[in-house]
């Protein structure tokens, strides 16, 4: 079997795979006296997992069928969203209904008023109950921006935080450590940005079959190092300059260019004599992966007094998601790397996976197509 059916093999395998596997839906709320603003992001491929949005059974979600579908998603959204005020339900009304991109995927965007007995004080609470998805999916996370006269505080929930009490000044404690975990989660869910970092770890630990072993552990450890670092400054550097919109890139250039790294990285990483080259592929395309990161920010809508210290908040949580990567997989490959069969064996069918994977997310990023919906 050649490497070209192999590839195509590995594709059709990744058909079924995201480069983000993980779910994460936006609630953005804002408090006006008695009534709260709100506006609601979410996934449309997760929505489909639920209530089946294929009307026609051909495979494809259109637009016109998410439309025949907006009162069933209104319902379920709705079902799982639970607002209390003196233990009385809060009514929710006035929503309209929208579909837009949410990270480069199709999203349901929903605009409605939440009305309580009375404004929010800090007698007058609100509890707020957040049950999406969670049933189907136990990795969803929701994103809670609430805008208040303190600024805007942000809540990550999910099946092991289900429940928060909002005031009038609700208190900024979980902003901080919000975004570490954003950027971890960002991290652990990106299939695209782990497989790139793969391609650079890879030929490193393993080497060729007709190679020496890389050398010593030291002089492995300080390769692995340099590698990574180049791609932490480089993604760093990026991050911070799309995040505060001093350089912007179109969505799909961005998603494309990052699907394309994972290519070349993978086809490189079978050519031993390329490994000093390594770090500048790692800076050079970590450039682009930064863009990325910057993508999930941008969802998040930072206020303008916290950006830098939001932004220091997310990429630490991408480094620390980075690094326990990096931690978790190369025990393991030096382990296999001293079991010459299978270190022999290992990296080129390894990498051409990763090929089919690259390939296949640059079809559906160059031509504007979203797993199974083209809207």
């Amino acid at each position: 079997m050649n490497k070209l059916t192999l590839i195509f093999l590995h594709m059709l395998i990744a058909n079924h795979c995201f480069a983000h596997t993980g779910s994460t839906s936006y609630l953005f709320l804002e408090p006006q006296g008695n009534l709260i603003n709100a506006e609601w992001k979410i996934p449309l491929s997760d929505l489909d997992r639920v209530l089946d949005l294929d009307l026609d059974l051909d495979n494809q979600i259109t637009r016109t069928e998410v439309q025949l579908s907006a009162e069933r998603i209104r319902r379920y959204a709705f079902s799982t969203l639970i607002t209390k005020q003196h233990q009385k339900n809060c009514r929710i009304s006035g929503d309209t209904f929208r579909i837009d991109r949410l990270d480069t995927k199709p999203a349901v965007y929903l605009d409605f008023r939440i009305d309580c007995e009375s404004k929010l004080t800090e007698q007058d609470t609100l509890t707020l109950n957040y049950r999406l998805f969670h049933q189907v999916n136990p990795w969803h996370q929701g994103i809670v921006s609430v805008k208040n006269q303190t600024g805007t505080q942000r809540f990550v929930l999910s099946q092991q935080r289900t429940v928060i009490t909002l005031s009038e000044n609700t208190p900024d404690s979980a902003s901080f450590l919000t975004f570490i975990i954003e950027g971890i989660w960002h991290i652990y869910i990106g299939l695209d940005h782990i497989l790139f970092l793969m391609t650079l770890i890879f030929p490193i630990v393993l080497g060729k079959k007709n190679q020496t072993r890389p050398g010593s552990t030291r002089t492995l450890l300080k390769s692995l190092f340099s590698i990574v670092t180049a791609f932490t400054i480089a993604h760093s550097i990026t991050l911070m300059l799309a995040a505060s919109q001093t350089i912007t890139l179109p969505t799909q250039w961005v998603e494309s260019g990052i699907a394309l790294s994972v290519i070349i990285g993978a086809a490189l990483a079978l050519y031993p004599s390329f490994n000093r080259w390594r770090w500048s592929l790692a800076f050079g395309f970590g450039l682009i992966h930064g863009f990325g990161f910057a993508n999930v920010l941008s969802d998040l809508i930072l206020p303008a007094e916290s950006v830098t210290l939001h932004l220091i908040a997310f990429n630490i949580g991408v480094e620390l998601g980075q690094l326990s990567i990096v931690a978790a997989v190369v025990p393991l490959l030096l382990m296999l790397s001293r079991i010459p069969p299978l270190r022999y064996r290992l990296l080129a069918p390894g990498m051409m996976t990763v090929i089919g994977f690259g390939m296949l997310w640059l079809l559906q990023r160059v031509f504007g197509v979203a797993l199974n919906i083209p809207i």
